[in-house]
């Protein structure tokens, strides 16, 4: 019988990224602008050499009050690997936030 989950099974030679962003973010692996869209992007590197480790440039734009806010992110992985990053892009940094509580 098949697991109800929604995992989808991928081949040993591969590795997945999951990348969270805000929705409206424009996604670039590698130099390649992605097509996918929503908060959780997903892709799958197919074709990794077992023992040998894949470094991925994950870059987020997103446009906040005419300005580009830009993110990037190295990422490494071997093939069978599973990864996240999230992007915020707060609004107000972080030391602001704090300083106001």
């Amino acid at each position: 019988a098949q697991p109800s989950s929604s995992y989808v099974p991928k081949p040993e030679n591969s590795a997945l990224i999951s990348v969270w962003v805000p929705f409206d973010a424009k996604v670039i692996v590698n130099g390649y602008v992605t097509e996918s869209k929503g908060s959780r992007r997903q892709f799958v590197s197919y074709g990794l050499q077992p023992g040998y480790s894949y470094k991925y440039e994950v870059k987020a734009q997103l446009i906040r009050d005419g300005k580009i806010l830009e993110d990037v992110r190295t990422i490494t992985l071997s093939a069978g690997q599973d990864t996240s990053v999230a992007f915020g892009f707060q609004s107000v940094p972080s030391q602001a936030l704090a300083s106001q509580w």
